[in-house]
C-alpha cells in the first residue's frame, strides 16, 4: 500500500505522508505507559 502511494506521489507528497504519519503516531505511543518491571513478571509468572 505505502508503496503503491509512493510511486504515484511526487517526491514532496511522500516527505508529506511520513512526517504526517510520525507527527500523528509518535504522540500516541508516548501516551501509552507500560510498567516493564509488571509486565516481565507477569511473563514470568506463566512461565512457570
Amino acid at each position: 500500500m505505502r508503496r503503491a502511494v509512493a510511486a504515484e506521489a511526487s517526491p514532496g507528497v511522500q516527505v508529506n505522508l511520513q512526517q504526517n504519519f510520525a507527527a500523528d503516531t509518535v504522540p500516541k505511543l508516548e501516551r501509552i505507559h507500560v510498567d516493564v518491571d509488571a509486565l516481565i513478571a507477569e511473563l514470568d509468572a506463566d512461565d512457570q
